[in-house]
């Protein structure tokens, strides 16, 4: 889906932006790649346990925001039971998703205003969405950017340099894996993400004459 709206500064907060009629044009393409309702994740409780009795098995430090709750006096059963009712408390009632977005504008914040302005706030984000137990930041990451080589020609007929070697006009295709705490927070949520987000960092040229 398409979110085409108007970015402005937040009348009120020096930081913030917002959606208004009198700001500059924005324009972002959203596509929905995973859901989970809340029923959904109900029913997925006891592979959710799993993870957590992973996570607990792994580490011994204190919890983050997304792993284990630190019970006085309790053991670690009683942890994550009470760990897995905190995460269906916080869970979101409209259900969650797994969304990639493609702006095609540059205005600050517009990612994450446009899909709130659309009612489905990101994650972690401690302006415009919920705070909870699923990841301590904001969940947004820059899976790809392409962009032209800054030393390649700006046309595709090339140019030369000093020296008399031929610039060729040259895309570069950078891409990154999505972070060890959103994959983590996804799997809490029951959200599928595909394979090729979670691949290494790679970066491919593509040179033109």
């Amino acid at each position: 889906f398409m979110v085409d709206a108007k970015i402005g500064r937040h009348a009120d907060v020096d930081v913030m932006r917002a959606v208004t009629p009198d700001g500059q044009a924005a324009l972002t393409h959203f596509d929905v790649i995973a859901t989970q309702t809340k029923a959904q994740w109900k029913g997925r409780k006891a592979e959710i346990r799993s993870l957590l009795e992973k996570r607990a098995r792994k580490s011994s430090s204190p919890s983050s925001p997304s792993g284990i709750r630190e019970g006085a006096g309790k053991g670690e059963e009683a942890d994550i039971e009470a760990t897995l009712d905190d995460l269906e408390r916080s869970f979101p009632e409209q259900g969650v998703s797994f969304i990639m977005a493609a702006p095609h504008t540059g205005r600050t914040h517009q990612i994450r205003l446009h899909i709130t302005h659309k009612g489905h706030p990101i994650l972690g984000d401690d302006l415009y969405g919920p705070q909870g137990l699923w990841i301590d930041r904001l969940a947004l990451h820059s899976h790809s950017l392409e962009l032209t080589h800054p030393n390649s020609s700006s046309t595709n007929s090339g140019s030369a340099d000093n020296d008399g070697h031929k610039n060729e006009r040259r895309q570069l295709a950078i891409r990154a894996p999505l972070p060890p705490d959103m994959a983590y927070a996804c799997s809490l949520l029951g959200l599928q993400v595909p394979r090729e987000l979670l691949l290494s960092h790679s970066i491919d040229t593509d040179e033109e004459g």
